[in-house]
């Protein structure tokens, strides 16, 4: 809970420092990539397909797909990290961002 708190929060403040969007999802993939080497990006959803619009687009090992909003998904790289780290991220964007 502690961790999950401070992920939120230290998201939180990227959020509020960034007036565009874009600026907002470049500075929160830097975060997931600083603190738990994961490289990530964001994608605009239309429909099916998955356009890329923000973070580090250079992924060449798997990657797991997360639906933030009906607009916006979060592919973050799968390094076999544990997946309440992926949870926590994930759900601290959709938070701060819907």
């Amino acid at each position: 809970m502690v961790k999950e708190t401070s992920i939120y929060n230290d998201l939180k403040k990227i959020v509020n420092s960034s007036t565009d969007l874009k600026d907002k999802l470049n500075a929160i993939t830097k975060y997931i990539y600083k603190e738990y080497n994961l490289s990530s990006y964001f994608c605009k959803i239309l429909a099916s397909r998955w356009s890329f619009i923000a973070g580090d687009n250079d992924i060449y090992l798997s990657v797991k797909r997360f639906k933030i909003s009906n607009e916006i998904g979060l592919i973050i790289e799968d390094n076999n990290t544990d997946d309440e780290v992926y949870n926590t991220i994930v759900e601290s964007v959709k938070t701060l961002l819907n």
